[in-house]
């Protein structure tokens, strides 16, 4: 879906479509079967996107947060 938190969170692994518009979700899952090159682009970005997410990076926002608190 083609809002702020998915976008956010997605970045540049996503194929973005309006969750309204049927024909436009209809044509996005056309093109990510067809177009085999976007599909593999979208995939590696997802790859090096969910390093974001890892639970050490996680922990390492969380103590930064923390610390920068109680200093």
């Amino acid at each position: 879906s083609k809002i702020p938190s998915i976008i956010e969170i997605g970045n540049n692994s996503v194929f973005y479509v309006d969750p309204y518009k049927i024909d436009e979700i209809r044509n996005g899952i056309s093109i990510l079967i067809n177009d085999q090159k976007l599909r593999s682009e979208l995939i590696q970005n997802g790859l090096m996107n969910i390093k974001k997410f890892s639970p050490e990076n996680i922990l390492s926002k969380y103590l930064d947060v923390y610390n920068n608190m109680n200093n």
